[in-house]
């Protein structure tokens, strides 16, 4: 027997097995009786499988397709909402032809909604538009929604009810729609105030508007407000209230999810309250929604304040030290942050966490910035908590940023005890380093050669008075002052020729009197008055009366210096002999202790015997 045969011997199936009809499909000259049943049994029933079953038929056969749908198309007049049902659960499946019964929807929509205005009751139009509002946008119904809303709009004019319905529907489905009937006097008349304001204007209590009007007039309020730019509505409760929605499941999670997407994506939001837009960031962040906290950075990134956004939002994100670095890392490579804004970011995040040891690998980030970017500024409160976290965990690298920073910022400090009590901070942090050390003392040399006599001898007092109370102080650093100090008491106001002109002078002086006075192995003192008061007087004119008694008393002063010079200097001993001693402080081995030493270490210097040392 052939395929043929068997085929033609197999009974027919009934037009109510659906099963049977997927299954063995009737031949092409039974199959358009069978599918006019199938959309009667359809559109009487509701019978959505005989639907999907026709449909399938239909696509694949186009004649068929023809006459079917005539019968679809017959039905509108008396049975537009059985059919919009029918070609629904079509759309619905997403088949081949989508765009065909897409069409096809929109036409049964419209006349179903033609049927509700103009032959039923408001409550019944009322209930198609709610039908079609909430379609998804996918069936393309905006249009069908639209001429829906206009056509129940004269309707509306003796129906309150009806007429606030039409607004927050349209609020929910369409705002282009909901500002045409806003703008119409006669119909906002019938409208609360409250509604008009919120929804014309983006006015109002957040609060109190999702109390009395639901989410979908909240949601429309803060769309509107956003498109105005309007700030008064925004408070982080209203951004908790959103999010609140986008995670819900009562019908306006699309619509809170479009607000968001309002925010990322048009303008910019430098009209937002920090308050509000802290929050915004932060609950993306805390919801997983990187997307929308990138996209609200981009929206943002004119704001003065971004960094302190960023620091607020992320340390209440719930998000670890090592995401905020990731998101920096990220918002740094978008264009979204400068290095200065990071660096502002890292302070507002470590504040946040109070410079705690486990954001340590932010302090890293943080000192790599200063370290690399010499323009950029920080807080000095910064600074010192750094070097303070820093020194806690002796840490190298990051010590002597901070330190090299503090350093700087100290040179503009005018009050010498404050200057002090900084610099003794800074001492007791960095005391461990030894480089760190090294760097403070070459910071605190250079600042001494710097300072005036008078600056210098205020801190010399100021030092002393610490000392006094008790209050440590580097021995170092007072070393340096004092004999920054030194120096420029000795040398005065003259230039380093005078100086040298004024000890050639005092040497000739002294070498004379030597010459003249003091005795010597080769001979004894030999001294008579009468004759030296003589030579004196012979040369009276020279040196008259009150210039006598100045070069009385300067001599005299001048024995006593020089027997105090002499009392003062480092002697040989039973374990180094006087010569040992002199070349020790000339080679700069020996510190010198007294002003008679510091000839000697100095002329050592000024001679080169210590750079020699030092090379050798």
């Amino acid at each position: 027997m052939s395929n043929s045969q068997a085929h033609a011997s197999t009974p027919a199936p009934r037009p109510d097995d659906l099963n049977a009809l997927r299954t063995v499909p009737p031949p092409g000259a039974d199959r358009a009786a069978i599918g006019h049943r199938l959309i009667r049994r359809a559109l009487d029933r509701r019978d959505m499988d005989a639907a999907r079953l026709v449909a399938e038929w239909m696509d694949a056969d186009l004649a068929l397709d023809e006459a079917l749908y005539k019968r679809l198309q017959r039905a509108l007049l008396n049975q537009p909402d059985a059919v919009y049902s029918f070609i629904r659960a079509i759309v619905s499946e997403g088949r081949e032809r989508a765009a065909v019964w897409r069409d096809r929807l929109k036409v049964a929509a419209l006349a179903s909604l033609r049927v509700a205005i103009v032959d039923g009751d408001g409550e019944t139009a009322l209930n198609w538009l709610r039908l079609i509002a909430r379609e998804p946008f996918a069936y393309d119904l905006t249009d069908v929604f639209t001429a829906g809303v206009a056509a129940a709009q004269s309707r509306a004019y003796n129906d309150p009810l009806l007429a606030r319905a039409l607004v927050m529907l349209a609020a929910k489905r369409s705002p282009a729609v909901m500002e045409e009937l806003l703008e119409d006097a006669a119909l906002r008349a019938l409208l609360p105030d409250t509604l008009c304001l919120a929804l014309r204007d983006g006015i109002g209590d957040a609060t109190t508007l999702f109390q009395q009007f639901g989410g979908e007039v909240f949601l429309a309020t803060l769309g509107r407000a956003s498109v105005l730019g309007n700030p008064d509505i925004f408070t982080p409760e209203t951004i908790d209230q959103v999010w609140l929605l986008v995670n819900g499941d009562n019908g306006s999670a699309a619509a809170a999810e479009k607000l968001l997407k309002l925010w990322v994506a048009n303008g910019l939001l430098d009209w937002m309250p920090f308050p509000a837009l802290s929050r915004a960031l932060a609950l993306a962040l805390l919801n997983k929604r990187d997307d929308v906290f990138y996209g609200l950075v981009n929206r943002a990134v004119s704001r003065p304040d971004l960094p302190q956004l960023l620091s607020v939002a992320i340390a209440n994100s719930g998000r670890s030290v090592t995401d905020a670095l990731v998101l920096t890392a990220q918002m740094i490579a978008l264009g979204y942050l400068d290095q200065q804004s990071a660096a502002e970011l890292y302070v507002g995040l470590l504040d946040s966490w109070l410079w705690n040891d486990a954001t340590f690998s932010m302090v890293e980030g943080l000192a790599r910035i200063l370290q690399q970017h010499h323009d950029i500024d920080i807080a000095e409160e910064a600074l010192w908590n750094m070097i303070a976290l820093a020194a806690e965990r002796k840490e190298d690298f990051e010590t002597r940023t901070a330190l090299r920073r503090l350093t700087s910022q100290l040179d503009d400090v005018e009050d010498e005890m404050v200057l002090i009590e900084e610099v003794g901070r800074l001492f007791m942090f960095i005391h461990w380093n030894g480089t760190a050390r090294a760097q403070l003392i070459g910071w605190w040399r250079e600042y001494m050669h710097t300072a005036s006599v008078a600056r210098l001898q205020r801190m010399e007092r100021l030092l002393t008075e610490r000392i006094s109370e008790g209050r440590k102080i580097s021995d170092d650093l007072r070393a340096i002052l004092s004999t920054t100090l030194a120096f420029r008491r000795m040398v005065g106001k003259r230039t380093m020729p005078e100086f040298a002109e004024d000890v050639a002078t005092t040497y000739a002086i002294l070498q004379a009197l030597l010459e003249s006075f003091d005795p010597s192995t080769k001979r004894s003192l030999q001294f008579d008055p009468a004759t030296f008061r003589e030579e004196i007087e012979s040369r009276s004119e020279e040196v008259p009366s009150p210039e006598r008694k100045i070069l009385a008393n300067n001599m005299k002063e001048l024995a006593q210096i020089v027997t105090l010079m002499a009392e003062n200097r480092s002697k040989g001993g039973v374990v180094r002999r006087a010569e040992d001693v002199d070349r020790l402080l000339a080679t700069g081995e020996q510190l010198p202790h007294s002003a008679v030493d510091m000839l000697k270490w100095m002329a050592g210097y000024l001679s080169g015997s210590q750079q020699e040392a030092d090379e050798e």
